[in-house]
């Protein structure tokens, strides 16, 4: 099996298209997985200081699934913060795959508006979400803290992207000296 390249459904990584489609992944899972870790952390350590490790996560979890008195029950349940945790990943991959995409599709291109994308796309989908489960999960949360760790996410991203697309960095930094 040395020397041979796997393929998967199809796609030939060796081809121009298939390197493509695999540094799309690539990139898409690494992105999410950064955007999510530095979200979690940042609760992690709001509900450490606060003395309730885990209940950010724990409550996200019972909202998730329409535990009556979630937003005022202060319970860490462990089965849920291992659930939400799961869909926050998958979530968080899911936002990375297609900001892959449009980072690979864009490159050629000025891409000044990247991270302001990516904080866009996080407070809209967040703040939906939230209004559709229950308007005051986000006064629960906090406003700024929500703000925040969706700035971190689309900081660790962003950061990501412009180190991994060398065009990208090239025509921020191209747009930052015409201002």
């Amino acid at each position: 099996m040395s020397g041979q390249v796997k393929r998967i459904q199809g796609v030939d990584p060796t081809s121009k298209e298939g390197g493509a489609f695999l540094r799309i992944a690539k990139d898409g899972v690494f992105s999410g997985m950064i955007g999510a870790l530095m979200v979690a952390l940042w609760f992690l350590m709001l509900d450490a200081i606060a003395g309730h490790p885990l209940y950010t996560p724990s409550l996200l979890g019972k909202v998730l699934f329409r535990v009556p008195d979630a937003l005022q029950d202060p319970t860490v349940v462990e089965s849920f913060v291992v659930v939400y945790a799961g869909v926050h990943i998958a979530v968080f991959v899911v936002f990375g795959l297609v900001a892959a995409y449009l980072v690979s599709a864009t490159e050629r291109t000025p891409a000044m508006g990247i991270f302001l994308l990516f904080f866009v796309i996080f407070e809209t989908t967040f703040f939906i979400y939230s209004l559709a489960v229950g308007g005051g999960l986000i006064a629960k949360l906090g406003v700024a803290t929500v703000i925040i760790a969706n700035f971190l996410a689309a900081g660790g991203m962003s950061a990501y992207f412009i180190w991994r697309h060398p065009k990208v960095r090239e025509s921020i930094e191209k747009a930052w000296e015409e201002i």
